[in-house]
């Protein structure tokens, strides 16, 4: 049933602001309402200065069912409540905890959309309800100043991203929204048959500004929409900084994407654990293992200590100078993420896990290295080279066997980056081997399923609390 219009007890007016499109407008909205802890606002979208065409309608009223009546007794708003997940900004939020999408959702639920735009959507997205459905929203290069670095990423590493989805579920179909012909083209040429996209004016090349910008009917605007809502609704959804994708994001606050810069490469241990960091809002650091200290000093939290009982660790200092059952004999702190990556035996590793969990804050990870060692010298205790990831890996299965309740994964990355997350949802523990069958021949036969070995997604997505596949 639709909301109806009320012009009573309205708390304030939304103009639009200078500059920006149809989703930073919307984005506007939703950010006033939320930062009034209201919905009674009215929206007069008069006055649209992206629109094309001179009108005196309020063009809200095209698009929303709500909303829309102008109170000239109200005070107006043209100004940003909060610019922190609009244009450029948006990069950080998109890397970090879906809360702030879960807060904005409730401000979007707040919104009607008008129901001939929704039954579009819908009957788009009813053939293929069957099937996974990935979406990908791709912007042309005039936008590269809302990108990381001012760059924009090339379509190439979207592409990539959607070609492993595939791989993972091969009957899929991709939802494209694409701002301009030439992008639309070459995805076609790529995927063929598996791509879906709506009739939609488009630009001509990637240099071009996008129509979302400047749109020339109320069409163009009610079409700007109805692909926000489709890609909403796809299964992940993969994209770079837009207005466009943070509103698809708090429409379907829980929903699996990935973030596509220039500035990401494979993923590391490091990069993990800053995302982790940023994702749930964690402010202590614990490092078993600092070495020459680079990756300590590429964590970003408030407050970082380190363990290391080594004589040459270079110019970074550890905290503590000490072994690592030294350490935690002795601490009474707890901490919100313990990074183990010390000694690479299994014996000592496997001490420091235990000892890592009982040191953890309620809603903490812990998180170790060299869990996935890729050829048998390389795993080999003494050390037989350079590369070393010891037999940490034996810890990893033992742990597996001694505690099945234990939640845990290892991302497929950086030699394996094994993440223990005691709030989380524990995987199938199924034929957990004695110590006498841990040999390098039968890691190779059974290393998915003694490790719960997952892709960086999947395990990013599991430490929010969700599932893995």
């Amino acid at each position: 049933m639709e909301k109806e219009s009320s012009v009573l007890k309205i708390n304030c007016t939304i103009l639009p602001h200078r500059g920006g499109g149809l989703f930073s407008q919307l984005n506007k909205v939703i950010s006033v309402m939320a930062s009034r802890e209201t919905a009674s606002v009215a929206v007069d979208w008069t006055e649209m200065p992206f629109y094309q065409q001179a009108t005196e309608e309020n063009l809200w009223r095209h698009l929303f069912s709500n909303k829309g009546e102008f109170n000239p007794d109200s005070p107006r708003i043209t100004a940003w409540p909060d610019m922190s997940f609009t244009g450029k900004n948006a990069a950080t939020k998109y890397q970090s905890s879906p809360k702030w999408r879960v807060e904005l959702n409730r401000w979007w639920s707040e919104v009607t959309v008008r129901r001939e735009l929704e039954a579009e959507a819908e009957a788009f997205l009813a053939p293929h309800r069957n099937k996974p459905l990935f979406g990908a929203l791709v912007r042309s290069l005039p936008l590269a100043g809302e990108q990381p670095g001012k760059k924009m990423p090339p379509p190439e590493k979207t592409m990539l991203r959607l070609e492993k989805l595939l791989r993972d579920a091969p009957h899929g179909k991709i939802f494209l929204a694409a701002d301009n012909q030439e992008a639309l083209a070459a995805f076609q040429a790529r995927f063929g048959g598996s791509l879906l996209h709506r009739d939609a004016p488009r630009s001509p090349d990637w240099n071009t500004e996008p129509h979302q910008l400047r749109p020339q009917t109320v069409r163009d605007l009610q079409t700007c929409l109805i692909e926000a809502l489709v890609l909403s609704r796809c299964d992940h959804f993969v994209h770079n900084v837009s207005n466009m994708a943070t509103a698809v994001l708090y429409m379907r606050p829980l929903m699996p994407h990935t973030f596509i810069s220039v500035e990401d490469g494979p993923a590391t241990r490091t990069s993990i654990i800053n995302r982790m960091i940023a994702r749930q809002g964690y402010r202590s650091y614990l490092e078993i293992g600092l070495g020459n200290g680079e990756h300590f000093d590429k964590v970003r939290c408030a407050e970082k200590e380190s363990v290391d009982p080594g004589d040459e660790i270079g110019a970074l200092q550890p905290t503590h100078r000490m072994t690592s059952d030294e350490f935690f004999a002795r601490n009474r702190r707890r901490f919100d993420l313990v990074f183990i990556d010390g000694l690479h035996h299994c014996e000592t590793v496997y001490r420091d896990i235990c000892n890592a969990l009982a040191a953890l804050s309620p809603g903490g990870m812990v998180v170790c290295h060299d869990m996935n060692p890729t050829t048998e010298d390389m795993q080999a205790v003494p050390r037989r080279q350079q590369e070393w990831t010891g037999d940490c890996w034996k810890a990893w299965v033992r742990l597996r066997r001694e505690r099945p309740a234990l939640p845990v994964v290892v991302a497929d990355t950086d030699y394996g980056v094994g993440v223990i997350f005691p709030d989380g949802k524990p995987g199938s523990v199924d034929g957990m081997p004695d110590d006498e069958e841990l040999t390098w021949e039968n890691l190779v036969r059974n290393r998915r399923n003694w490790l719960d070995l997952v892709s960086v997604e999947e395990a990013e997505l599991w430490s929010t609390g969700q599932t893995h596949a």
